[in-house]
């Protein structure tokens, strides 16, 4: 989505109003309900930004900030709940 707003222009509208979000679903039944999910779908979730970390030490930290880009910006959310509002 971003690549799109940059082509025609409208770069700081694109780093403002859109989001690279990893979901990480609660449970087995969000899981399931994320997978059936189609790209047209328009959803509402409800959950948490969150920081994952490894027993190795590895740490992965959601973006706190809307005024972040490049790497590191992406938000981590840990999904706790999926309505599909409409399906076009």
């Amino acid at each position: 989505m971003k690549l799109i707003f940059m082509r025609l222009g409208l770069h700081f509208f694109a780093l403002k109003h859109s989001a690279n979000t990893h979901l990480i679903p609660a449970t087995k039944a969000i899981a399931k309900q994320l997978a059936q999910i189609d790209q047209d779908n328009l959803i509402y979730l409800k959950g948490q930004l969150v920081e994952v970390k490894a027993a190795d030490g590895w740490t992965w930290r959601s973006s706190l900030s809307r005024d972040d880009t490049g790497a590191g910006a992406c938000e981590l959310m840990l999904v706790e709940e999926v309505r599909v509002i409409s399906k076009l």
